[in-house]
C-alpha cells in the first residue's frame, strides 16, 4: 500500500455491484437500472461524508497552510490532464467533460493541498504558466518534503530576545501573481520557520521544488579585512574627513579607524578566523547577471561582518530588542561583488547589479558634507537565491533612504520584500511581496 503525506492510499475498489438473477423486481425496473441506481446511491453517500475535501473551495496555494509535495508519475512522453472536479462531481459520465486541457508530465513537481479518497487537488508550476485541478493519487508520488522547514539556529548565534521562539511568518503577493518564480517564492516564505526576524536574512530553503540549495561558505578573515575599509566607503555617506581609514603602521591590531570630522570616532579590531564572521559567498559561484558566467557574489552582514549574540556587542545586532526600548534593532545584509581572486571588490559591477541607479539623486548629502557615495544598495537586506536555473536576488525596501545609508533598520518602516532579476546589464523587480501578520511587521513582536 502507498503512503501519500499524511493519508495512506486506499487501492481502487470496483464500483461494479453484482446482482443476483433470482431477484425479482416488482416495479418492473431492469435490474440493470436498479444496480445503476444502487451504486449512486451508495457513491453519493460516500461522496457526502467527504464532501468538504472533494470541494476545492477556498483552497490555497500561498503556503499559509503547509503543503506536501509530490512528483508526477507515468510512461514517459505521456501526459497526466488536470480535471476541473473530482469525477464524483462531474455533471456527466464522460470523463472527458472534467478534463481541462491543462496537464503535467511525468517528473513534474505539484503541490498538493487537499485529497478526496483516490484524488488530489494539486498546483502545476510550469515554465510559463500555472495551472490547479484534480488528479490521481496514484499518478503521484511523494517527494517526502516535511513543512514548514526548519533550517536551525542561524549563524551560531543566540535567538534574538525580541524573537523568543521559532515562528513563520504571512506575506501576500502584490506583484507577480502568475509568474512561476513569484508563487514559489510565496511558498517558500511563507512555509520557512524563521529563527529571527525575517529583515535579519531568509534562511536557504530548498524544500520547494524548482529552488537549488545554496551552499553558502563563510568568509575567511584575511578577504574581509582586505576589503572592510573599501566595502564600508563605497556603501556610506563618506567626505574628506569623515570616512573609514586604514590605520597607520604600528596598529597592525586594527582593520580600520572610522573618521568624524578629520578626529578617529571610533576602531574597528582585525578580525580572525575565530571569530563568527557573517560574511560569506556561494560555492559553487551564482550566475547572479544570468550571462553564463558565475560572479563572485558575496554576502555582507554588517560592517564589521560579525554574528552577534547580544545586544552590548554593537549597538545596532540585528533582531535584539532596541536599546532604547523602544522595537529591535536591524543590521543591513549587503551583496558585493569581488573580483576573481576575491582581492578586491568590482565596484561598477555591484553597483550595475545590486544598487540604485542614479543614486546620486536619490540620496541627498549629510549637512556640511561632500558626499562620495558609490553605491547604494536596492534594499536593506538582500538574499541571493537560485530558482529552476536562473539567478534572482531578495531585499527589503524602505521608503527611508536615511535608514538605509546609515545601516539602521525600522523593521516597521521595512515596507515590502521585492525579488529582483538582472539580465543583459538592466535589473528589474519581478516580484513583490507585504506582510500581513500586524503584530510581527517582517519580525517585530
Amino acid at each position: 500500500m502507498q503512503t501519500f503525506g499524511d493519508e495512506r492510499i486506499v487501492p481502487k475498489v470496483s464500483r461494479d455491484l453484482t446482482v443476483g438473477t433470482h431477484m425479482r423486481s416488482r416495479s418492473h425496473v431492469p435490474l440493470a437500472t436498479l444496480g445503476l441506481l444502487a451504486a449512486c446511491l451508495l457513491g453519493s453517500h460516500a461522496f457526502a461524508a467527504n464532501a468538504n475535501h472533494c470541494s476545492d473551495r477556498n483552497v490555497s496555494f500561498d503556503g499559509t497552510k503547509p503543503l506536501h509535495y509530490a512528483n508526477v508519475i507515468g510512461p514517459q512522453g505521456s501526459r497526466i490532464y488536470l480535471r476541473t472536479q473530482v469525477p464524483a462531481r462531474c455533471p456527466a459520465s464522460d470523463e472527458s467533460v472534467c478534463r481541462s486541457s491543462a496537464f503535467a508530465e511525468p517528473g513534474d513537481a505539484v503541490a498538493v493541498a487537499r485529497t478526496c479518497g483516490a484524488w488530489a487537488y494539486v498546483q502545476h508550476i510550469g515554465k510559463e504558466k500555472i495551472s490547479v485541478g484534480w488528479i490521481a493519487r496514484d499518478d503521484l508520488q511523494d517527494r517526502h518534503a516535511l513543512l514548514p522547514v526548519d533550517d536551525g539556529e542561524p549563524g551560531r548565534r543566540k535567538r534574538p530576545d525580541a524573537w523568543p521562539a521559532p515562528a513563520t511568518i504571512r506575506v501576500k503577493l502584490t506583484k507577480g501573481r502568475g509568474i512561476p518564480v513569484c508563487e514559489a517564492y510565496l511558498q517558500r516564505l511563507n512555509q520557512t520557520v524563521f529563527h529571527e526576524p525575517a529583515f535579519c536574512g531568509i534562511p536557504e530553503n530548498a524544500q520547494v521544488p524548482g529552488f537549488l540549495d545554496l551552499q553558502r561558505k563563510t568568509l575567511a578573515a584575511a578577504v574581509v579585512n582586505q576589503l572592510f575599509v573599501k566595502a564600508w566607503n563605497i556603501s556610506r555617506d563618506t567626505g574628506p574627513g569623515n570616512e573609514m581609514v586604514t590605520p597607520p603602521a604600528g596598529k597592525e591590531d586594527l582593520v580600520g579607524e572610522l573618521l568624524i570630522n578629520g578626529m578617529i570616532g571610533e576602531t574597528f579590531k582585525r578580525l580572525t578566523d575565530k571569530d563568527n564572521i557573517s560574511a560569506w559567498a556561494y560555492e559553487p559561484r551564482v550566475d547572479i547577471e544570468n550571462d553564463g558566467k558565475p560572479e563572485n557574489v558575496t554576502i555582507w552582514r554588517g560592517l564589521p561582518p560579525v554574528w552577534l549574540t547580544n545586544r552590548f556587542q554593537l549597538l545596532h545586532a540585528c533582531g535584539v530588542s532596541s536599546l532604547s526600548g523602544f522595537g529591535v534593532e536591524g543590521e543591513r545584509t549587503i551583496p558585493f561583488i569581488l573580483h576573481e581572486a576575491s582581492d578586491a571588490i568590482d565596484v561598477g559591477q555591484t553597483n550595475a547589479v545590486f544598487g540604485v541607479q542614479g543614486m546620486s539623486q536619490a540620496v541627498p548629502p549629510l549637512p556640511g558634507i561632500q558626499s562620495k557615495l558609490a553605491y547604494l544598495p536596492l534594499g536593506i537586506s538582500a538574499d541571493a537565491f537560485v530558482y529552476r536555473g536562473k539567478s534572482y536576488f531578495s531585499a527589503f525596501i524602505t521608503e527611508h533612504t536615511n535608514e538605509v545609508t546609515s545601516g539602521r533598520l525600522d523593521p516597521v518602516e521595512a515596507g515590502h520584500l521585492s525579488v529582483y532579476f538582472d539580465q543583459a546589464g538592466v535589473t528589474q523587480e519581478i516580484c513583490r511581496y507585504e506582510n500581513t501578520d500586524a503584530l510581527r511587521h517582517w519580525g517585530e513582536l
